[in-house]
């Protein structure tokens, strides 16, 4: 994400942080940095790490800042999470004219993707998303996509990865070893190796600019 734009300086506001694991990262060499979340508990997570960003309870959809206040606004695996359309036009309200915002999204037919289908298909989302952003009054700058790997120690540790769930549940685990015996080209969840497991999912980013006028 640090390659798609300087970060250097910028006053940045952050969509859908989570626990701020990710933003802890990104914050590095901006000036300010705002992150919100609409789950109080992740919030709550974050406001613990050592770190300067402001963390804020708040929702894309109605963003609680001035006009012309942001010189960058990241939204981090979070524009399908929402009403795409409205989060953009709230984006582009707080963003000063020729800023950016960069948003990083799922590619649905990735293979980490796929697990979080079993449990909650977020295609029609993602792609409600990719229409939201073509159709904004940003102009898309650029397009890009990279890859990032996931990795568990073992089946085990695949089948209590929450994929979206608020609990795993032990009967989830016949879908996840079915799932990734497709994925992986293995005869049957009978013949999974005993080795590590990692998945490929793939992060498709659109870096978009508000108009000077």
């Amino acid at each position: 994400m640090h390659d798609a734009i300087d970060f250097s300086g910028k006053d940045i506001l952050e969509i859908g942080c989570g626990n701020g694991s990710i933003s802890t990262c990104l914050a590095k060499g901006s000036g300010s940095y705002i992150a919100i979340d609409p789950d109080p508990v992740c919030i709550e997570q974050a406001k613990q790490l050592d770190t300067e960003i402001i963390f804020q309870t708040g929702t894309g959809q109605a963003l609680n800042f001035p006009d012309n206040r942001f010189g960058l606004v990241l939204f981090t695996l979070s524009l399908h999470h929402q009403d795409s359309a409205p989060a953009l036009e709230e984006a582009f309200r707080v963003l000063k004219p020729g800023s950016h915002v960069l948003v990083v999204e799922p590619n649905a037919r990735a293979a980490f993707e796929l697990f979080f289908n079993l449990f909650g298909d977020e295609t029609q989302a993602l792609e409600a998303a990719e229409t939201a952003i073509r159709n904004s009054r940003f102009t898309l700058k650029n397009e890009d996509q990279f890859q990032v790997t996931a990795s568990f120690e073992n089946i085990r540790d695949l089948c209590e990865y929450d994929f979206g769930r608020e609990l795993p549940d032990p009967a989830d685990n016949q879908k996840i070893l079915d799932l990734l015996c497709r994925v992986k080209n293995w005869v049957s969840p009978a013949h999974i190796p005993h080795v590590p497991i990692d998945l490929v999912d793939e992060l498709r980013l659109f870096l978009l600019e508000k108009p000077l006028s």
